[in-house]
């Protein structure tokens, strides 16, 4: 309630905006394609604020653009937020689509308007750090408890105690497009149905615990998915995240953590399978043997061939039972199945 309160209060004084507008123009280079109106400090006041006009068209528009000009104003959009977001901490945080414009100059070149600073979200180093740290650690899948990530974030630890088997796989999907190194459809991400799979109802428990402040950075991480839902495009997340922050890493991976009690500590980042296997023999004697990443487990029929899955039927094999218990597993090391019959032998585990 506070931190709404502060908020709001914040977006009812112009003067409140303005200076809001003006620290952007300074934190915004070294990006030379995001637009922040300049303000003119001398005829605004707390009901009136006098700007630059910066004109460009908005998502209607740009939605029915070509796939490469989406892209290049997906990318745009995506620069912006993690250059605020996680180097400087200080975030526009009312992103619906008439606050954001673009403005085209050759076929592919675009630069993003950002309007209305009444709303930003000022988040604290210690935080911003946090949220990178735990990127990092969940791509190169560190021996690192997210319980202490979490109580660093400002979660409730005897909350999320009950949690505990899940939350690498929670916060795995949490963060997943900044963790694929192929381009990402914001479509795929599908959170809150996957929440539910891996801990049902206990998804409120988990909200529950998290600190106020939260509410609206997950707020405006949503009207980024929304925008780049709607240019329908993939993009390399993880690419252009490395692109314009890879000099602070270090300074996120030598951040302090807090510790967390013997009785809260719970299973590391490297928990989780990194990998989905399939060995097959073949009737003729041939063997075949494949890797995929270990996230294919939340849905093996995609990935199986039709022959394989009419086997599978014949034999009374449940597919959801056996990815229902991966997931709640938290996609640990396990045999998922094993199949026999006259065309092949066939055995599936994560590993």
């Amino acid at each position: 309630r506070d931190a709404f309160w502060h908020n709001f209060s914040e977006e009812l004084d112009y003067r409140v905006e303005a200076g809001h507008q003006e620290y952007y123009r300074q934190k915004i280079p070294p990006l030379e394609r995001i637009v922040v109106p300049e303000v003119f400090n001398d005829f605004t006041r707390p009901t009136i604020l006098v700007q630059k006009k910066e004109e460009g068209f908005g998502l209607d528009k740009a939605e029915t653009m070509m796939p490469e000009q989406k892209q290049a104003m997906g990318r745009l959009l995506l620069q912006h937020y993690f250059h605020m977001l996680f180097r400087h901490g200080f975030v526009h945080a009312d992103p619906q689509p008439a606050n954001f414009a673009f403005r085209q100059y050759k076929k592919d070149y675009f630069v993003l308007i950002i309007y209305d600073y009444g709303s930003v979200l000022e988040i604290p180093d210690d935080v911003r750090l946090t949220l990178l740290r735990i990127i990092l650690a969940l791509r190169h899948r560190e021996n690192l408890d997210p319980m202490t990530c979490l109580s660093a974030l400002g979660f409730d630890p005897e909350k999320l105690k009950d949690l505990r088997p899940t939350l690498p796989a929670l916060m795995s999907v949490l963060f997943e497009p900044f963790l694929m190194e192929s381009p990402y459809h914001v479509k795929d991400w599908r959170m809150s149905e996957r929440f539910d799979q891996i801990v049902g109802d206990m998804k409120w428990w988990f909200r529950s615990s998290a600190p106020p402040r939260l509410i609206f950075l997950m707020r405006t991480l949503h009207g980024l998915t929304t925008m780049l839902k709607r240019l329908d495009v993939s993009l390399p997340w993880q690419f252009i995240m490395d692109k314009i922050l890879s000099d602070i890493y270090p300074q996120a991976r030598s951040l302090a953590l807090p510790e967390v009690e013997a009785d809260s500590q719970g299973p590391a980042f490297d928990s989780m399978a990194q990998y989905m296997k399939v060995h097959v023999v073949k009737s003729n004697g041939n063997k075949i043997s494949l890797t995929m990443p270990g996230r294919c487990a939340d849905d093996i029929e995609d990935v199986m061939d039709e022959p394989v899955l009419e086997s599978i039927r014949k034999q009374n094999i449940d597919l959801q039972s056996i990815q229902d218990k991966a997931r709640k597993s938290g996609f640990v090391p396990q045999v998922l199945f094993e199949l026999h019959d006259e065309e092949r032998d066939m055995k599936v585990w994560l590993e």
